[in-house]
């Protein structure tokens, strides 16, 4: 009897609930919307877990207008005017409890912490270190790793074997990355394959619960680490802090070298060691798959359209004597990077944000305060009216882009939440796309599968695992 009881109040509690998120009374009912999102925010993790909640969304926005109830306390909207207020006018709204799942070993990084004000300390030595000027004198590095990337990529063309993309172009963003946090490498571009993929795909996975509701996390983040994270997962997150760990023991051994490292300069201003090796492993580890996938599309675009290469194979020769920070002047070079950012983001979902006390207002709608409201990049990168034919890879629309392309580009966010690494992925990729084409690696090569599926998360994830391109031996029909 007491079972039952405790089931008829559970029950009747919920269509209680229920009832009061469609009723007017609700303060956002005046969103439109169908039912089921108003009601629960199991169509939001249904999607997640399928990996189609930007396309589910975009189908909404599509029969709803812009402004869309997507769950019983959320909003999302699909216009690039609304950037603005929400992500950069005064620092923008805080982040959600959403990133609290992204937090690193219990630890809120500089990425993770919800609330503006918090990040204050930590800022002052972030932005310093990822300014643009600090990666400049990066650029003998990154080239050095580069051409270790491409010697890599020479052996597998005399292997006549396919090669994953992704891995290879990982390696090079975990070796890069390092050694401008570190001021070591980590040695993957040494490795036949990365050995710490599983931590690196674990970083993608665990945005299977960014939607779970926050009374119901801790229940699900148990699940999803005693049933999905396997133990090749775990090693792997053993060996990377076994690795940071030890760096970060030679950056604090005094010397005046070592305190210019971004961990020495962590612990200088007094944060715990634990802290600063989840503030490392979020710096290198979280912005690895990004990064990887990112340079990997790339190859693999130009792989696949023989046009693109040779136009950007003619400007590399023709401006021979521009290279490191120059590159970015460079029209086709720069188009080719923006657009296959654009096509393909690597954040499609909305990035969420808290409305303030006071609310906002867009387009003739009030979103009172205390909702969660956010903007996807998939949506404004797929708007039609801002890029005509957004399905079509086409770099030359970026050679005199309109304002509300640059507006509406936001691979890397918007505002002082934007992506710190900005900076650095924007020349690691550059050089890397630089160094490869001059050398004539990609020569002969083709695509393995005729496209590449996604799965839509928080970060995306590629289908499969893989991008792989491969060599026809000479001689061969």
């Amino acid at each position: 009897m007491l079972i039952q009881a405790i089931s008829l109040a559970l029950v009747f509690g919920y269509l209680l609930s229920a009832a009061y998120r469609l009723s007017n009374w609700h303060p956002i009912s005046h969103i439109r919307g169908p039912w089921w999102t108003a009601v629960s925010s199991a169509w939001l993790q249904y999607h997640t877990l399928c990996g189609t909640q930007a396309r589910a969304t975009q189908t909404l926005h599509q029969k709803y207008g812009p402004v869309v109830r997507v769950a019983p306390n959320e909003v999302e909207i699909a216009d690039g005017a609304a950037l603005w207020p929400i992500y950069i006018k005064n620092g923008g709204f805080d982040k959600t409890h959403h990133y609290s799942m992204l937090d690193i070993d219990g630890h809120a990084t500089v990425f993770s912490t919800i609330q503006n004000r918090k990040r204050a300390e930590r800022l002052k030595v972030a932005l310093p270190f990822f300014s643009s000027a600090s990666v400049h004198r990066q650029v003998p590095m990154l080239e050095a790793c580069a051409r270790r990337l491409v010697k890599r990529l020479e052996l597998d063309k005399a292997n006549h074997a396919p090669v994953d993309l992704l891995d290879r172009c990982r390696c090079y963003s975990v070796d890069t990355t390092s050694k401008y946090v570190f001021g070591e490498a980590f040695g993957a571009l040494d490795e036949d394959r990365l050995s710490i993929a599983p931590v690196v795909d674990n970083f993608v996975e665990v945005n299977l619960l960014f939607n779970i509701p926050r009374h119901l996390y801790g229940f699900f983040s148990f699940c999803f680490d005693k049933l999905i994270v396997k133990t090749a997962a775990k090693q792997a997150d053993a060996k990377v802090d076994s690795w940071i760990k030890d760096a970060i023991g030679k950056n604090l051994d005094g010397t005046a070298d070592k305190q210019k490292t971004y961990p020495g300069q962590l612990a200088a201003m007094g944060m715990p060691l634990n802290q600063v090796v989840s503030e490392g492993k979020d710096a290198i580890f979280g912005a690895t798959d990004a990064l990887g996938l990112s340079l990997s599309l790339i190859l693999w675009q130009l792989v696949s359209d023989a046009a693109v290469h040779a136009a950007l194979r003619k400007e590399l020769d023709s401006n021979s004597e521009i290279g490191g920070e120059r590159l970015q002047s460079l029209p086709v070079l720069s188009g080719i990077i923006k657009e296959t950012m654009r096509i393909s983001s690597t954040v499609p979902c909305k990035l969420p944000r808290i409305t303030p006390q006071g609310g906002m207002a867009f387009d003739n709608t009030f979103i009172p305060g205390g909702v969660v409201v956010g903007i996807a990049p998939y949506m404004l990168h797929l708007n039609e009216k801002v890029f005509p034919q957004p399905h079509t890879f086409n770099h030359e629309r970026w050679y005199s882009p309109t304002e509300d392309m640059s507006r509406d580009w936001m691979p890397f966010g918007k505002g002082a939440r934007a992506c710190m690494g900005r900076h650095l992925a924007m020349m690691q990729l550059c050089i890397a796309l630089s160094v490869i084409v001059k050398s004539g690696v990609l020569e002969g090569a083709s695509t393995v599968k005729p496209t590449i599926d996604f799965w839509e998360w928080y970060n995306v994830k590629v289908a499969g695992g893989k991008i792989e391109i491969g060599w026809r031996e000479m001689g061969a029909e």
